[in-house]
């Protein structure tokens, strides 16, 4: 569900004139595709040095600074004014609004296991996560004043009722979500995580995410389509790109496979989501209710 599908890749073998450079386990990465661990050191510390710092003694938070470090590790989950994304929660809602700064910027260093929010106190200095804070309020007075984040499209009419914990069941069972997508860390990792979809989409736009799965993609979900020198076309979810290489991940969601561009005949950005149109098809109408009523109660 939720921007992607179940189209199946097969990696490049040693009798395949488009070699493979590397095979390694996915690691875990961050909304939007950026790797935790080794990789997000070195990023962050590339971001740290280019971004202006906090001078010895200050005590302000700069929400000049926030806002570079915002761009960086946050917009794409959150959004540029904020406002939200199917991989991250609107940050002027009143919930959000509500808290302490204290309280947020415990959040943004610990993380959020359960909505898959990564850690930032790991790469972040606490002055600098103060100046996220700092950038955070800015964007909650804008979005109060009418600047910031625009009013949401009207949803579509979803389905009303239904029962959620018989909807876990079809989304565990007959339904075949959780082959893709995982819930409170249980689940697949092909399709985006889904513990916090209610905070992020309307009972609409869940509806519509299910039934027009390609008419929005989730960020870091977009596809690319390569072709192979022994003529062999492969779509899938792409990482790390660059002038050399192209890394694809398999059917699994668990491999990533790096390609060089320059053994293979082709590469192009590929439309639409890789998950299929038609999947309530197989379900009757009050299990469609069941399954979205167990959806829209994920926060």
């Amino acid at each position: 569900m939720m921007g992607h599908g179940g189209a199946r890749s097969g990696s490049v073998s040693g009798r395949r004139s488009a070699k493979r450079v590397s095979r390694d386990s996915s690691p875990p990465t961050l909304f939007g595709g950026l790797p935790v661990g080794p990789w997000r050191s070195i990023v962050t510390l590339a971001v740290l040095t280019l971004a202006p710092r906090l001078s010895v003694g200050q005590e302000t938070p700069d929400p000049t600074l926030g806002r570079t470090l915002y761009q960086n590790f946050c917009v794409s989950c959150h959004g540029a004014a904020g406002e939200g994304s199917e991989m991250g929660s609107t940050l002027a809602a009143p919930s959000v609004a509500r808290q302490s700064p204290r309280e947020l910027a415990t959040t943004i260093s610990s993380g959020r296991v359960d909505k898959g929010m990564p850690a930032f106190g790991r790469g972040l200095r606490p002055a600098e996560i103060d100046a996220v804070v700092a950038y955070l309020r800015q964007i909650q007075r804008e979005a109060a004043q009418g600047g910031g984040a625009s009013a949401p499209a009207a949803e579509s009419p979803a389905p009303a009722g239904g029962e959620p914990s018989q909807g876990e069941r079809l989304f565990r069972g007959k339904a075949r979500c959780a082959e893709c997508h995982s819930v409170f860390d249980a689940g697949g990792v092909i399709g985006p995580h889904l513990t916090g979809l209610a905070e992020r989409l309307k009972p609409g736009e869940i509806y519509e995410a299910i039934v027009f799965p390609s008419q929005r993609v989730t960020p870091g979900y977009a596809l690319k389509e390569i072709t192979t020198a022994d003529g062999r076309t492969i779509r899938g979810r792409y990482r790390r790109e660059s002038e050399s290489t192209i890394q694809l991940l398999d059917a699994t969601g668990e491999l990533w496979t790096t390609y060089r561009k320059a053994e293979l005949r082709s590469i192009k950005s590929a439309e639409g989501s890789l998950m299929p149109e038609g999947l309530l098809k197989g379900l009757a109408d009050d299990e469609t209710r069941d399954l979205l009523a167990f959806l829209q109660q994920l926060k």
